[in-house]
């Protein structure tokens, strides 16, 4: 066995230090202290309410006029209400068919794809990043009539 130099076993010393020493730094750099808090959970948005129909005059019944009241998640900048969802079926049971879907902020919609003099049941729900809100209630019967309205016939609004 060869006996290094004191120098040698020094400087040897010093660089097993100083490898150690990394190692334990970059060991400390990948692992925080702290761990990182997750990410905050985002729930459904509240239902939109109210919802509301009217035939639309003068189109030969095809088509319902529908409108409703926000979500209360439905305010500027809060992004928790993407847009909403329609349905509509024939029974107040369902079953429900996607009939359109609008952004954020839209409160009204014309069905114009329905049959004349045929109920129907409509539905709205909000929906966001934390996904589909359920619906409160549904409305209807909703029905397309063909009603010609001459303003200030009978029937027209005074």
């Amino acid at each position: 066995m060869t006996t290094l130099p004191k120098v040698s076993r020094l400087h040897v010393l010093l660089a097993v230090l100083a490898a150690l020493a990394c190692a334990t730094a970059a060991r400390a750099a990948k692992v925080p202290a702290v761990p990182p808090a997750a990410p905050p959970q985002t729930a459904a948005p509240a239902p939109p309410s109210g919802l509301d129909f009217a035939d639309v005059p003068n189109d030969a019944g095809t088509a319902i006029d529908l409108k409703w009241k926000p979500s209360p998640d439905d305010a500027p900048g809060s992004r928790l209400v993407t847009g909403y969802v329609l349905e509509r079926a024939a029974s107040p049971a369902g079953p429900w068919a996607v009939v359109d879907s609008v952004s954020a902020g839209t409160l009204t919609r014309v069905d114009a794809s329905v049959k004349r003099n045929t109920p129907y049941f409509y539905r709205v729900a909000a929906y966001g990043p934390g996904g589909l809100a359920v619906a409160l209630a549904n409305a209807g019967p909703a029905i397309a009539r063909r009603i010609r309205r001459v303003p200030g016939g009978p029937g027209a609004p005074e």
